[in-house]
C-alpha cells in the first residue's frame, strides 16, 4: 500500500497502490463512525497486525439486518503492496441480526502489508488493510528496544489509547513521548483529574513502554500576573 499526493481541493490527496482513490472515511481517525452502510471490516488484532505464526481472520460486522433470513455471499480479494492478487474467495452467510460477524479466514504465507477488499452484492464494498509482521516480542524476549514513538493522549481519546500502545508494543516500540494539554491533568486551581492518568500509566507499565508525559498549553490562571 502506498500513499501519494494527488490534486484535490486542499491540494493533497491519497491513493492506493492500485491507482484508485483511498476513501476519506477509511483513512479517518479511529473515532470516526459511518452512519450508514451495511457492514464494516475489522479484526481482533490492534491495528490489524498479525505475527507470522498467527492465523489471519477478518470480520465483516453487519450494521443492519433489515432482511433477517436472507442468504448473502461475501466475495473478497487480497492484494499485496505490489498490486499482486494473493488470495480470493467467497463466504456465504445468512443474515441474522445487527452486529453479527461474518468471519473470513485467510490462508497466507506471504509477509508484509495487504489490502483486503470485500463486496456483498446488493449491499456495498468495503476495504481495509492488515499486516503480517515478525513476532518482535518473541525475538526480543520482551526486553526494551531503542525504538519509540510520539503520541497525543487525553481522556477524550479513549478507548483508542490502549489499542495504540498495544500496536506499538507489537512493533517493538518501548519508548514513548506523550503530549497532552495542561487542563487534562489540572482543569482548574487545586482541581486535579487523575483517574484517567492512573489508567494510562497502568497501561504503559503493563505493556512495558517507558513513557514521558509532555505537558503543553498552560492555562491563563497559571501565568504570571501583570
Amino acid at each position: 500500500m502506498q500513499v501519494r499526493a494527488r490534486g484535490e481541493q486542499n491540494g493533497e490527496g491519497y491513493g492506493q497502490s492500485r491507482g484508485k482513490r483511498w476513501p476519506w472515511d477509511v483513512r479517518a481517525s479511529v473515532g470516526y463512525q459511518r452512519k450508514g452502510g451495511f457492514f464494516e471490516l475489522e479484526t481482533a488484532k490492534p491495528a490489524n497486525l498479525f505475527t507470522y505464526d498467527e492465523p489471519v481472520r477478518v470480520l465483516a460486522r453487519l450494521k443492519q439486518a433489515a432482511t433477517p433470513g436472507a442468504s448473502k455471499v461475501l466475495r473478497y480479494t487480497v492484494h499485496d503492496a505490489e498490486r499482486n492478487q494473493v488470495a480470493s474467495g467467497e463466504v456465504p452467510f445468512t443474515v441474522e441480526r445487527e452486529g453479527q460477524t461474518v468471519p473470513v479466514d485467510l490462508q497466507l504465507t506471504r509477509r508484509g502489508t495487504f489490502l483486503f477488499h470485500a463486496e456483498v452484492e446488493g449491499w456495498e464494498s468495503r476495504e481495509t488493510t492488515f499486516c503480517r509482521i515478525p513476532d518482535v516480542m518473541k525475538l526480543t524476549g520482551g526486553s526494551p528496544t531503542p525504538f519509540g514513538m510520539t503520541v497525543h493522549c487525553a481522556p477524550s481519546l479513549e478507548p483508542r489509547t490502549r489499542r495504540t500502545f498495544e500496536a506499538a508494543r507489537l512493533l517493538g516500540l518501548t519508548n514513548c513521548r506523550s503530549f497532552t494539554e495542561w487542563t487534562t491533568l489540572q482543569p482548574g486551581p487545586d482541581v486535579y483529574a487523575f483517574p484517567y492518568w492512573d489508567s494510562f500509566f497502568n497501561t504503559v507499565q503493563e505493556l512495558g513502554i517507558d513513557t514521558t508525559l509532555c505537558i503543553y498549553h498552560p492555562p491563563a490562571w497559571v501565568m504570571p500576573q501583570g
